[in-house]
């Protein structure tokens, strides 16, 4: 009898913890404003398929927030199960994760997914952390085959692992039987700041061994540089086959404030093209009047964009990663958006020769710019803004940070 009581106990703890968690969400949600996509000009369907992810705060509270064309939706106001998976899911990621729940358990990096009609591929970084001790990396590689569903996995020791602070897996490629997996190192190496190594390794997918491991060597003419921070720039619109890796390399120098405290400021960029198939490495070449950064430069196919806002004008410069050549250099001139939201920070994405941009902030002052660009034309299809509804008078300080749109 004693073992009836104890499950009937559990039972009715369970119930009750998740009926207070549904009230306490709900109770939550309600406290927050609502953001909505506000259309000035164009086709409101040119919208139906974004997805924008923003942090909502309000004094020291606050949540994740996603805004839609449906409205907005709170982390709180997602189901037990729901929130347990995540809010924040990369549409490949949730497709994956539905089609191969068993081989994508666990998996959450969609830089480290590699996949085709053939397979599905994912590489992961194995972090050892010892006590009074070097750190050490390991390769955990897991490999499907999507006809057969057969699965292989193999782990194997990174080279040189106790000289890096961490290793971070950028972009994965399967070519010929080898798998290619691309990773930024850092490093110290006698300095304060260290430095960033790029590394291409090479697996034999049979052998289940490492072939090679290249380090992708730049040797900067700047002078007084203490630090080189290396991006990759992703394609954003697909997880299978590349030809290219394009890696943007910023230098900063080391300055010295007056009260004597060091900082680091800008020195300078280049950009890296990698062929995978022909292992050669070479400098894109720009002309000087085109500003890059790491926030500024998109890789859409084989195409670079470089995004570039002054006052009321977009220019974007298109540059054929094939040809080697500028494409086009086009200037969009914003007639009746109010831009300033743009000029600092903002989200971008590309797909199918459109351009989704979006401010980065929201607060009772500032409305956030929507725009959605044909590159082709260079014509705005969609304008908007994300405004602020259902506003109480208490929340007249609060900031929704916008940091990505995702297309679905």
């Amino acid at each position: 009898m004693l073992r009836y009581w104890k499950l009937i106990s559990i039972s009715i703890i369970t119930v009750l913890t998740i009926g207070a968690f549904y009230i306490q969400s709900a109770m939550a949600s309600n406290n927050y404003p609502e953001f909505v996509l506000d259309t000035q000009s164009g086709n409101k369907d040119e919208i139906s398929n974004i997805t924008i992810r923003a942090d909502y705060r309000e004094g020291i509270n606050g949540e994740y927030a996603e805004i839609t064309s449906e409205g907005t939706m709170y982390a709180s106001e997602q189901s037990f199960l729901d929130r347990l998976g995540g809010m924040y899911t990369d549409a490949d990621m949730e497709r994956l994760q539905k089609n191969y729940r068993n081989f994508m358990r666990g998996k959450d990096n969609i830089w480290a997914v590699f996949e085709d009609q053939n397979i599905l591929a994912y590489a992961d970084i194995n972090d050892h952390y010892i006590v009074d001790g070097p750190r050490e990396f390991t390769f955990d590689i897991d490999i499907l085959e999507k006809d057969s569903s057969k699965t292989r996995n193999f782990t194997i020791n990174i080279p040189e692992k106790n000289k890096y602070n961490y290793v971070q897996i950028e972009d994965v490629q399967v070519l010929n039987n080898e798998m290619i997996v691309t990773t930024v190192n850092h490093s110290v190496n006698g300095n304060e700041w260290g430095s960033d190594e790029i590394h291409v390794y090479r697996f034999n997918i049979t052998d289940e061994k490492l072939v090679t491991d290249e380090v992708i060597q730049v040797n900067p003419e700047h002078a007084n540089v203490q630090f080189a921070h290396v991006n990759l720039i992703h394609d954003q619109s697909d997880i299978g086959s590349a030809e290219h890796l394009v890696f943007i390399k910023e230098y900063m120098k080391e300055v010295q404030h007056e009260d004597g405290s060091y900082y680091l400021e800008p020195n300078g960029s280049e950009l890296i093209a990698y062929n995978l198939k022909t292992n050669e490495l070479e400098t894109i070449q720009l002309s000087e009047e085109i500003q890059v950064s790491s926030g500024s430069i998109y890789l859409n196919d084989s195409t670079l964009y470089i995004i570039e806002l002054a006052d009321k004008d977009i220019k974007v410069t298109s540059f054929n990663m094939d040809s080697k050549e500028i494409e086009k250099l086009e200037t969009i001139n914003l007639p009746s958006i109010n831009s300033s939201n743009l000029n600092d920070h903002f989200s971008v994405k590309i797909k199918d020769g459109e351009m989704y941009l979006v401010g980065y902030e929201v607060n009772k002052n500032t409305e956030a710019p929507l725009l959605v660009i044909d590159l082709d034309s260079g014509k705005i299809k969609y304008e908007g803004v994300i405004i602020t509804e259902n506003l109480k008078k208490t929340q007249l300080e609060y900031i929704l940070n916008i940091y990505e749109i995702e297309l679905k």
